[in-house]
């Protein structure tokens, strides 16, 4: 099937995807679900650059990079494709990503779990698919949680919240 212009939602380096519709926003960024020319599933995260300073532009590069490091692991999702368009007038204009659609994301993910009391059988197994990729290819701690940081803090933060519970439940039954 050939992409008529009337179905071109996104054109990312000459390359025309068709919206199909969202399925994540969140921030400054927005996630579809696209299909491309030869009807292949794809995601597009569309960032909104407006609002974005140096640090946040260059966290933004940082995060396409690191994706593109880890390609070929199969934890991962692979990035396709990504442009910088610039915006009319004189607007920063938007980044988008052209990625692999993967079925759920981390965000969706811990906010699914924690409906729920926490389940450490459940983080465990999580955390050491986690850790599973930043060994195997020696990532930086410290660039991954950059790009990361708001579902790890979220993370931690139910983590350390239930620890600390157990432990002053199990304390009070000693004493």
């Amino acid at each position: 099937m050939q992409l008529t212009t009337s179905l071109i939602s996104f054109q990312v380096n000459k390359k025309a995807y068709a919206r199909l519709d969202m399925i994540g926003k969140g921030g400054s960024s927005r996630v579809f679900r696209v299909l491309n020319h030869a009807n292949e599933l794809y995601a597009i995260k569309r960032v909104s650059l407006d609002k974005t300073d140096a640090e946040t532009m260059s966290g933004y590069m940082n995060e396409i990079a690191l994706l593109k490091r880890l390609e070929g692991n199969s934890r991962i999702i692979r990035l396709i494709d990504s442009e910088v368009k610039a915006g009319p007038g004189g607007s920063k204009g938007h980044l988008l990503l052209v990625m692999e659609c993967g079925e759920i994301d981390l965000a969706r993910l811990l906010a699914e779990q924690m409906k729920d009391p926490l389940n450490m059988v459940w983080v465990a197994y999580y955390w050491q698919q986690v850790r599973v990729v930043l060994i195997a290819e020696l990532i930086d701690i410290d660039q991954w949680t950059r790009c990361y940081k708001p579902c790890m803090l979220y993370m931690k933060r139910r983590l350390y919240t239930q620890i600390l519970s157990r432990r002053t439940s199990s304390s009070s039954r000693v004493n």
